[in-house]
C-alpha cells in the first residue's frame, strides 16, 4: 500500500506540473508603454503628439502595395519623423519606437531600450524580471528561448523580450486579435 501511495502523490505532483505549466498570463490590456497603448487609434495618439498623424500620413503613402490593400502602416521614429518634431519629448528619451498600425489602430510596439540602465543588462533573465516589475507581468509562465529571447502569452498579448547581443534589450508587445486579422 506504501508504493500505490507514492505512486498516487507522484501522480498528484505530475498533475499540479502540468497544470502550472499551461497556466498562461491572465492580463487582458498591456500598460501604456511610455504613452502607447495597444489598440490605440492614430488620432487618439496624435492627441499628445500632434506629429503623429502627419508622420502616419506619410508612412502610409510609402507603403508596399500589398500593404496598403490590407491597411497596414509601419513607422520607425527614426524615419517617420524629423529630430526637430521629436526633440524635447520625454517619451522618446532613451528609446527607438516601430509602430506596427493596421486600420489606424495599433497593433504592436516594439521598444528598443538604449538608456543605460537598461542597455547595460546584458542576458535575458534579468530584462524579463526588471519588465515584468516595470509592468506588473507575471514572473512565471514565460518561455525562453536558445537566443536570449523570451515570450510570455496572455490573454489576447503576447510580449516578446529579447537581448540579442547586437540590438540590445528590445520589448514588443502585440495585440493577438489585430494580428489575426492582419493575416486574413
Amino acid at each position: 500500500n506504501k508504493s500505490a501511495e507514492v505512486s498516487k502523490n507522484s501522480n498528484a505532483n505530475s498533475e499540479t506540473n502540468k497544470s502550472s505549466e499551461l497556466v498562461k498570463c491572465g492580463l487582458t490590456k498591456f500598460p501604456s508603454v511610455k504613452g502607447f497603448s495597444l489598440g490605440q487609434t492614430v488620432d487618439e495618439i496624435n492627441a499628445n503628439y500632434p506629429f503623429f498623424k502627419k508622420g502616419y500620413e506619410a508612412e502610409k503613402e510609402k507603403e508596399l502595395e500589398d500593404r496598403k490593400k490590407a491597411n497596414f502602416v509601419l513607422m520607425t521614429l527614426g524615419s517617420s519623423f524629423t529630430d526637430e518634431e521629436t526633440k524635447g519629448v520625454s517619451e522618446f528619451e532613451g528609446v527607438s519606437f516601430i509602430w506596427h498600425f493596421l486600420d489606424e489602430k495599433l497593433m504592436a510596439l516594439v521598444v528598443k531600450y538604449q538608456d543605460d540602465e537598461t542597455s547595460k543588462i546584458d542576458k535575458v533573465k534579468p530584462l524579463v524580471e526588471k519588465i515584468a516589475a516595470k509592468y506588473d507581468l507575471p514572473k512565471e509562465g514565460w518561455k525562453f528561448d536558445e537566443e536570449d529571447g523570451a515570450t510570455l502569452d496572455c490573454q489576447g498579448i503576447r510580449v516578446d523580450l529579447s537581448n540579442h547581443y547586437q540590438s540590445g534589450p528590445t520589448l514588443m508587445i502585440t495585440d493577438l486579435s489585430l494580428e489575426k486579422e492582419s493575416k486574413k
